[in-house]
C-alpha cells in the first residue's frame, strides 16, 4: 500500500500516514489496510478469539466504507484519507465496530464517514464528527425514533418538475406517505424512548418549553386535508378517538414511542446531530438520495 508513517491524532490514538502509491483509482486493499493498521495501533490486546472476531466485523465495515466511497473524487479521497480528522473519524468507528461487532451500526457510519470526505466546510465537519462520536452510543430504536421525527419534518412526498421541486399536492399519496410508507420504513421494534437521554446526547432538545411551531395534527391536516382538530393534540391518544380512527398506525408509532399526546411528541424537537444521523440511515436504507 505505500509507506506509511504513525502519527498522534489526540486523546492517546495513533493515525496512519497514507501514501498513494498509483492514480489508477482508489482500492478496496487501501481502505482495508487503512482499518487494519488502525484497529492494531489503537486496540488494546485481545484473546486470539475475540481479535479474530473483531477483525471480520472491522473488515467487513472496511468493505462497506470502500463501497461509499469508490466513485467518490480520487484525489480529494486519498487527502481526505491522510487527513487526521478523518482518519480520527475513522479510527473511532472502528474501535465501535471491533467491541460491538454484530450490535455495531456499520452502515450508518459508512454514510457519514463518506459524507465527512466529501465535506470541507468546517462547521459541517464539526457536526460530522460529533454525529459519528455519538452513533457509537446510541441504539437502534433511538435511531429509529430520530430518524421517526425526520420523515414527518424534514422528508416530503414530492412533484419533481426538472428545474424546481413542490410538496405534491394530493392528499391521498400524502395519506399513503404517513399512514403507510412511514410506518413501514419505521417497523414493529420499537419500545419506549427516554428523552432526557436523547437530550443528554445532544440529539433532541429536551426544553419542555421547545416545541414545534406546527403541530403534527395540523401537518397532517394540511397534507391530506382530513378534519382532524387542533385540541386533539392536547388530548390522550384513545383506541376510537378521531385521530386514531384516522391514522392507526401513525398513531401506534407515536404511543409505541411512549407518548400519550402529540402535543407531548411535538416537544421532541431534533438537533442537527440528530438529523444528520437520521438522513444518513435513510440514504443508507436507500429512502432518500
Amino acid at each position: 500500500m505505500g509507506n506509511k508513517q504513525v502519527q498522534e491524532v489526540g486523546n492517546n490514538s495513533s493515525a496512519i500516514q497514507v501514501h498513494g502509491d498509483y492514480k489508477a483509482g482508489l482500492s478496496y486493499r487501501d481502505v482495508k489496510d487503512l482499518c487494519v493498521d488502525l484497529i492494531q495501533a489503537n486496540f488494546p490486546i485481545l484473546q486470539e478469539q475475540a481479535k479474530i472476531q473483531s477483525m471480520q466485523y472491522v473488515e467487513e465495515f472496511a468493505s462497506k466504507f470502500f463501497n461509499k466511497i469508490k466513485d467518490q473524487d480520487y484525489d480529494n479521497t486519498q487527502t481526505r484519507l491522510k487527513n487526521p480528522d478523518v482518519q480520527a473519524s475513522i479510527n473511532s468507528s472502528i474501535m465501535h465496530v471491533a467491541r460491538m461487532t454484530d450490535k455495531s451500526h456499520q452502515d450508518i457510519l459508512c454514510e457519514l464517514l463518506a459524507e465527512k470526505i466529501k465535506e470541507q466546510e468546517d462547521e459541517k465537519n464539526i457536526l460530522l464528527n460529533d454525529a459519528i462520536d455519538v452513533m457509537t452510543k446510541i441504539s437502534k430504536n433511538q435511531i429509529k425514533f430520530l430518524t421517526f421525527i425526520n420523515l414527518i419534518r424534514k422528508v416530503y412526498k414530492v412533484i419533481d418538475y426538472g428545474d424546481r421541486q413542490e410538496i405534491h399536492p394530493d392528499p391521498q399519496i400524502q395519506f399513503d406517505y404517513f399512514e403507510n410508507e412511514i410506518p413501514q420504513i419505521i417497523g414493529n421494534d420499537i419500545y419506549k424512548i427516554d428523552t432526557f437521554l436523547l437530550a443528554h446526547k445532544g440529539l433532541i432538545i429536551g426544553n419542555s418549553l421547545e416545541h414545534y411551531t406546527t403541530s403534527s395534527t395540523a401537518l397532517l391536516k394540511s397534507r391530506t386535508q382530513l378534519d382532524i382538530p387542533e385540541y386533539e393534540s392536547e388530548q390522550k391518544i384513545e383506541e376510537n378517538d378521531n385521530l386514531n380512527t384516522q391514522f392507526p398506525k401513525f398513531t401506534k408509532i407515536i404511543k409505541s414511542f411512549g407518548f400519550d399526546t402529540i402535543d407531548q411528541f411535538d416537544h421532541c424537537v431534533i438537533t442537527s446531530i440528530g438529523y444528520e444521523i437520521a438522513q444518513a440511515h435513510l440514504k443508507n436504507s436507500k429512502i432518500i438520495s
